[in-house]
């Protein structure tokens, strides 16, 4: 009986655990190039299984079929309205988006995206290649692109429904610093003005006093010696460039620390309930 109830229990779960995941629909997948038919199944095939592997309730090629059936132009669409319409008649939550290229017999390149289809906008895209590869491992490499995919999709444990608006979503308590970090380029700028100031003030300062020539007065009785004076030029190239690298690692340093902020978002779920989210960028 007790074994009954595990095996029940068991099965429960995993229905939870498939009614919970996030559905994803095909709707375009081009293999470019000489390609034969079974060719291009195969590697359909590969990225089906690869998004189910990742986790992803996959819509079947027949309810594709059923949902779109009478919709003309929203089979292969790529515009967001026609993605967010193309989701509401399949129930999926993102809509994939594939194309693979064959360069010369064996060179693959291929790029897959996730459309969201509460507003028809891209939400993760990989790019990348197979180089010298045969038909399995640029299959493979399609099952590794979705596992990436789903990677970069899952921000928590319960996925983000449908119908949960937006608004639901409050907005980041701290914003994402901009990826062109513009605190670690000025650091870099000042470092390299800086230190060949300092290394040319440095020696200034320290050829200054010595000797780099000197001579007979005409009657050989005196002998004239000419020393370098460049301390007056060299102490202020030298404090500017430790000014420079000082202020250079203190916007390092800086930049080091805005980067490791984190920003978190509260979202509200069905029924009331709610978690926070923490985001580091």
């Amino acid at each position: 009986m007790k074994k009954i109830s595990l095996i029940a229990l068991t099965f429960a779960l995993l229905g939870v655990a498939s009614a919970r995941a996030e559905r994803v629909a095909v709707n375009t997948f081009e293999v470019l190039g000489k390609n034969s038919e079974a060719t291009h199944r195969q590697l359909r095939d590969g990225l089906i299984q690869g998004l189910a592997a990742a986790g992803f309730a996959v819509v079947s090629s027949e309810e594709m079929t059923k949902a779109l059936r009478g919709s003309n132009g929203l089979s292969g669409c790529t515009t967001p309205a026609c993605v967010r319409q193309v989701g509401e008649l399949t129930g999926a939550n993102y809509i994939v988006q594939g194309s693979i290229e064959t360069l010369g017999n064996s060179n693959y390149v291929f790029v897959v995206q996730l459309l969201d289809t509460r507003d028809g906008q891209p939400t993760a895209r990989i790019d990348d290649h197979c180089d010298v590869c045969s038909l399995a491992d640029a299959k493979q490499a399609l099952v590794n692109a979705a596992a990436e995919l789903k990677r970069k999709t899952a921000v928590s444990v319960v996925p983000i429904d449908r119908t949960i608006k937006p608004a639901l979503i409050s907005p980041p308590v701290s914003k994402p610093i901009s990826h062109r970090r513009p605190l670690r380029i000025a650091a870099v700028a000042l470092a390299v003005v800086g230190l060949p100031v300092l290394a040319c003030g440095g020696a200034l300062w320290g050829v200054d006093g010595l000797e780099y020539t000197h001579k007979t007065s005409t009657d050989g009785t005196m002998k004239i010696i000419q020393n370098w004076d460049t301390l007056a030029i060299g102490i202020p190239l030298t404090v500017v460039g430790v000014a420079m690298l000082g202020t250079a690692i203190g916007l390092f340093v800086h930049d080091e620390a805005v980067r490791n902020k984190t920003s978190v978002a509260v979202i509200s779920l069905p029924g009331g309930g709610m978690f926070t989210l923490d985001a580091p960028f």
